[in-house]
């Protein structure tokens, strides 16, 4: 069953496509836990524009843009200290998440001649990061760098894995005489934090899992369900408790692809290459397919009984899993199309039977509600205002999808 819905709310200030969502709540600071205790929205957008929500009152908080206007392509939060910023200007920034307008702490040359991201994690004592990229020069291979943050060291820990040669033998197994020559370009990364698992999915629709122990790298999960159309995006889904790890992805065509991972992996036959190890019986995963409506899907996510994603042309589905409703968001551009014809307007023409123009989108985060009773006892640390008060409790009392388009709007739409 469709339901075609309205936006409950649309946020405007970017004049240009919007390009990174990321969604800022539950990171309380006792320093300042009024400021924390607002649920905040990061966006981006391909001028290098980077603005902090007030998700309360609907305004923005900061506003400011990196130096050099290019276009940010992936953002990630970090110990709700630092945000780390991958742009077209081959530059990775890392800056300080209370002093966004300041210099940034750390830079360095990041490839960005493809789709893909990065992913980044920070030891306990917040000293030395790690960061997962594309290689330098080749955008099929990746690098993996350890810095710290303090002395602005950066040392890298492996140059140029390509992982085609490690896992050629176990992909004859599973594609037989249709083994690709390659992997491709790399078009995602994704990092569960629980195992310290990094998956990257590639344009062949592979996706390796792997986790680095040490000097050591070791290739935990293969999937070939994609093959051979490219990964367009993947996520790891789950909850903390979960015994085994849970990710979905999506390519060009209309089915998403439900994994499921072991949060620990002990590799006991094991086989090294050059500091990297797989277990001599890995085998490609058969997940679970799921069939949806739309083909390229671009942003995909699930909790609860929610499976949301989205797709190139502008379309956005969120269907409760339980009952099977599926609600369909889309913007227009508007409903009057131009007439090139000379036959007049009560005659048929080229535009009669055309789809209506959508607004493309350009990304997508989910705020997932808060239990009332957690967030009641936070604020009673706090004095608030009563229409803050309220403000909060009908915000976390919701799930919410944030959709950022083409046209720099942002709309928000209320999970039901």
């Amino acid at each position: 069953m469709d339901r075609t819905r309205l936006p409950d709310c649309t946020l405007r200030n970017h004049t240009v496509a919007v390009t990174q969502l990321l969604v800022v709540a539950n990171s309380f600071d006792a320093e300042n836990i009024e400021n924390d205790l607002i649920p905040k929205l990061i966006s981006t957008d391909e001028m290098g524009k980077i603005i902090v929500w007030n998700l309360l009152t609907r305004r923005p908080m900061v506003d400011t843009s990196i130096p050099t206007g290019a276009s940010i392509t992936a953002i990630q939060l970090l110990a709700s200290k630092y945000l780390v910023c991958l742009s077209k200007d081959y530059t990775l920034r890392i800056l300080d998440w209370n002093n966004l307008i300041e210099k940034p702490l750390f830079e360095m040359n990041v490839n960005t001649m493809n789709f893909a991201n990065f992913t980044i994690s920070i030891d306990k004592d917040e000293k030395n990061f790690v960061l997962c990229c594309c290689n330098t020069q080749d955008a099929e291979a990746i690098d993996i760098y350890q810095i710290n943050i303090k002395t602005s060291k950066l040392t890298r820990l492996f140059n140029h894995i390509d992982f085609h040669s490690i896992i050629k033998d176990n992909l004859i197994l599973s594609l037989d005489k249709k083994v690709p020559d390659k992997l491709g370009m790399i078009m995602k990364f994704e990092q569960d934090l629980r195992s310290n698992t990094i998956f990257i999915g590639f344009e062949s629709g592979i996706i390796i899992g792997f986790q680095i122990d040490s000097e050591m790298l070791k290739i935990i999960y293969l999937s070939t369900s994609h093959f051979p159309e490219p990964v367009l995006d993947i996520q790891v889904v789950g909850g903390l408790k979960d015994v085994t790890g849970t990710l979905i992805s999506s390519s060009t065509n209309n089915i998403i692809i439900k994994h499921t991972y072991p949060i620990s992996e002990t590799i006991t036959n094991r086989i090294k290459m050059n500091n990297i190890f797989k277990s001599s019986d890995l085998t490609p995963s058969t997940p679970q397919t799921i069939e949806v409506k739309g083909t390229k899907i671009a942003h995909i996510a699930e909790f609860e009984n929610h499976l949301i994603w989205a797709t190139w042309n502008g379309k956005l589905f969120i269907k409760d899993t339980y009952s099977g409703v599926i609600h369909k968001y889309k913007r227009s551009k508007g409903n009057i199309r131009p007439n090139e014809s000379s036959q007049g307007s009560i005659s048929k023409n080229q535009y009669e039977n055309k789809e209506p123009r959508y607004v493309k989108l350009g990304a997508m985060a989910i705020f997932k509600s808060t239990s009332l009773s957690a967030v009641k006892d936070i604020k009673s640390l706090v004095v608030m205002n009563r229409s803050s008060q309220r403000r909060l409790d009908q915000f976390i009392s919701h799930s919410w999808s944030f959709v950022g388009y083409n046209d720099g709007t942002i709309s928000l739409y209320q999970i039901e």
